[in-house]
């Protein structure tokens, strides 16, 4: 959230003290919107939006405006939620409201803490405030998340279609591979912004029955030099399990599995493995797009249902060692999958313009 948004929402907040001074009865978003010569809905698009859309100059000289006018002696409050005030109450505000706005102001950007000192606002609300403001309006991991559907969009067709994902685990007696198959599924829109969808199916060492594999739901973000995975299993049999990963932007390269290049990202992962003590594991992890066409649904349910599996044994195991270490070796800038080469050269204009 930008440092104007925060220290906006936060005097704007009903956790501020100096509401309980200038406000009568109970206190709400909409007297607060009210003071500050805004709609309630106003408060909603900072949350949102994280852009006030006015000056603060403007909203705090209101504020001080309303102030002024409830401390003069003819001032009635006739079913105004605006409070009548005692000249020394109205003082004391006044120099509120000015000692927030000059650290509003200031170059040096403070501390959202410095900040809540001064309206009387203890940490630990002032902590409940800012994430109250921010979670409420946005997931969970707010840089997943897309005010633009159409730079989302341009994201996701990027990436968008069916991938085999190989994970390497490392245990005391051996080591093997997973091939997982995931989808970079659609554009999902959340609350007033969008998300990239994935689903990845992760295979079991031991089958549960008729099960296979296990179902993660994930989401992903996109920076200028890193893909980053993150999935939750579904708690359907124990409980639930997370798997993330980080890797590069991707990059063509000879496909293990088909003809031809591929768009190829690696990384390392993080996750839990599948043994009672749920021991805590990471590894190489290699995605490879494959030549499916995500419109037929034959073909992603063939693919998505039936190609989990297990590399145990020789010589697949080894087939895999041995794809990695030349994967590693033949990595050069220059192998750069051009759109992605687009993607980060955008971003570096955006952050020089």
């Amino acid at each position: 959230m930008s440092h104007e948004a925060r220290m906006m929402l936060l005097f704007a907040s009903a956790g501020n003290p100096l509401w309980k001074d200038l406000i009568s009865g109970d206190i709400t978003e909409n007297k607060i919107a009210d003071y500050l010569g805004i709609v309630r809905m106003t408060l909603t698009n900072w949350k949102k939006t994280e852009s006030l859309g006015r000056k603060p100059a403007e909203l705090f000289g209101t504020v001080k405006d309303h102030i002024r006018e409830a401390a003069k002696p003819a001032y009635v409050q006739r079913g105004s939620s605006r409070a009548g005030l005692s000249n020394e109450t109205a003082e004391r505000a006044l120099a509120k409201v000015d000692e927030f706005h000059g650290l509003f102001r200031s170059s040096r950007y403070p501390h959202i803490y410095e900040a809540a000192n001064v309206l009387g606002i203890g940490v630990k609300d002032c902590q409940q405030i800012i994430d109250h403001s921010h979670y409420t309006q946005l997931p969970l991991f707010p840089r997943m998340y897309y005010l633009s559907r159409s730079e989302c969009e341009k994201h996701f067709k990027l990436y968008a279609g069916l991938y085999h994902v190989w994970v390497k685990r490392y245990r005391a007696a051996a080591t093997f591979w997973f091939r997982c198959p995931m989808e970079v599924r659609y554009v999902l829109k959340m609350k007033a912004g969008h998300v990239i969808r994935c689903k990845l199916n992760f295979p079991m060492i031991e089958r549960r029955g008729n099960l296979r594999y296990w179902e993660y739901d994930g989401f992903i973000a996109i920076t200028d030099i890193n893909i980053f995975w993150m999935f939750e299993r579904r708690p359907e049999l124990i409980s639930s399990d997370y798997f993330q990963f980080i890797t590069d932007l991707g990059f063509n390269y000879s496909s293990k599995e088909e003809l031809g290049e591929t768009l190829t990202m690696t990384g390392r992962y993080l996750t839990t493995d599948q043994n009672a003590a749920r021991t805590i594991t990471n590894g190489e992890v290699i995605i490879q797009k494959l030549d499916a066409d995500r419109t037929d649904e034959a073909q992603v349910g063939k693919i998505m249902h039936g190609d989990a599996a297990v590399f145990d044994r020789s010589p697949e195991r080894e087939e895999l060692d041995r794809f990695l270490r030349e994967l590693e070796q033949s990595k050069e800038p220059s192998d750069e999958n051009g759109s992605v080469s687009e993607l980060r050269a955008g971003r570096r204009r955006a952050r020089q313009g």
